[in-house]
């Protein structure tokens, strides 16, 4: 029995920076996730959702300058848990982004997998994440 947190998950990490979208892909796959996919835009997370429906999202508030929220609207209404990672404190975004479980930057894995867990949970109950119910 493979005991890694995040054992067989699929996961989509959505960050505009190459260098942090690497690092978080390296420990998701440390982590157990058996899959570990990428966008870059708003777009391309579209684009990606359209493709494959993960079992999370780790979602960067801010993507080349524009808000990351009508990505994580779309992920409410659909059910996929979101981790929302930022710079910026949470009074600062959008509603959408604040809602949900948060990370700010930079984080260690431990703390990672323990916000997953909450978006998991808040996806399983809708009524659980603020603001989408």
């Amino acid at each position: 029995m493979n005991t890694a947190p995040l054992h067989d998950l699929k996961a989509l990490v959505v960050e505009d920076d190459a260098i942090l979208a690497g690092v978080f892909a390296e420990m998701l796959r440390d982590l157990g996730c058996r899959s570990v996919a990428h966008a870059s835009s708003v777009d391309a997370a579209f684009e990606a959702l359209e493709r494959e429906r993960p079992d999370f999202v780790l979602l960067d508030a801010r993507l080349r300058g524009a808000s990351a929220a009508p990505v994580a609207e779309a992920l409410h209404e659909d059910g996929v848990a979101v981790v929302v990672t930022t710079g910026y404190s949470r009074d600062a975004l959008p509603r959408a982004l604040a809602a949900g479980p948060l990370l700010h930057k930079p984080f260690r894995a431990e703390a990672l997998v323990g916000r997953i867990r909450e978006a998991r949970d808040a996806a399983m109950e809708p009524g659980l994440v603020a603001g989408t119910a």
